[in-house]
């Protein structure tokens, strides 16, 4: 119930979609959330659904408990809208070999840059009541596509950032991302794997994508480390956006490791 397709596009290898959990068109606050490697439509929408409608019901009630701000109203977007470098052993060696690649690289994330950058144009144009306040959000490899459509030529009309989990964002400043100071948010938990690719050792860099593992959980902390440095400062690190706790606080679930962020806890 109340959820909207927003995109659907079958060209290609893999299906792209995106779809909202209320009205983008009237909504006060709208979020497009941009998910990382091994994102599909066919193994990720219900995911992102729920994720999205959880934090749509948490944004709510956040804004009734404010004064003045009741009447406010969250819609809030999943953009699988590019394909996502995928490291799965059902891919086999090749696969998995030119998903290590392409993680470690932006080749794909600028690509998809340039439409995700219209579809944030997209969503203030097609708006019925004026302006929405628009957060973009990005995770891991999403993080970097998102701080590259923010970077793209054109207003893309968003007014906050947040990312976690990011291999880098290849932005250094909020306004290199088209947004005023004190409105880039970062967040990286203590033991996401993501750390090697700011911090690890050069030969862990290297031989990362070739590491083997039990498949699709060690496979994604070695290909996420194979990028290293190579997409700007650690966004989780920068004095110059706002950092983000992760542990928990006022009921909510502290997140840990590199996938498990979006967690509303039961208050």
């Amino acid at each position: 119930p109340d959820i909207r397709l927003m995109l659907l596009d079958t060209r290609g290898e893999r299906l792209r979609a995106a779809f909202a959990a209320g009205n983008p068109d009237t909504a006060t606050h709208v979020s497009v959330s941009v998910p990382g490697m091994n994102t599909t439509v066919a193994d990720s929408v219900d995911g992102m659904v729920t994720e999205a409608i959880g934090l749509r019901q948490l944004a709510s009630r956040q804004l009734a408990w404010l004064p003045g701000r009741a009447r406010e109203t969250v819609a809030t977007i999943g953009w699988i809208g590019y394909q996502a470098p995928q490291i799965r052993a059902r891919d086999g060696l090749g696969g998995m070999v030119q998903g290590a690649v392409e993680v470690s690289q932006d080749k794909v994330a600028a690509a998809a840059a340039h439409d995700l950058s219209r579809f944030y144009a997209g969503i203030q144009a097609a708006r019925e009541v004026g302006p929405a306040h628009l957060t973009a959000i990005g995770h891991s490899y999403g993080s970097l596509t998102t701080g590259l459509a923010l970077q793209a030529p054109g207003d893309h009309g968003v007014s906050d950032a947040v990312f976690y989990g990011s291999p880098g964002i290849a932005a250094s400043a909020p306004g290199d991302l088209g947004v005023a100071p004190g409105h880039v948010f970062a967040m990286a938990t203590p033991d996401d794997p993501i750390r090697w690719v700011h911090d690890g050792p050069t030969v862990a860099r290297v031989l990362a994508p070739v590491i083997p593992g039990p498949l699709d959980d060690a496979l994604l902390a070695a290909a996420e480390v194979s990028g290293a440095g190579e997409f700007g400062p650690n966004p989780a690190a920068n004095p110059a956006f706002v950092q983000m706790e992760t542990q928990g606080l006022w009921g909510l679930e502290g997140a840990s490791g590199h996938s498990e962020y979006p967690r509303g806890g039961d208050s």
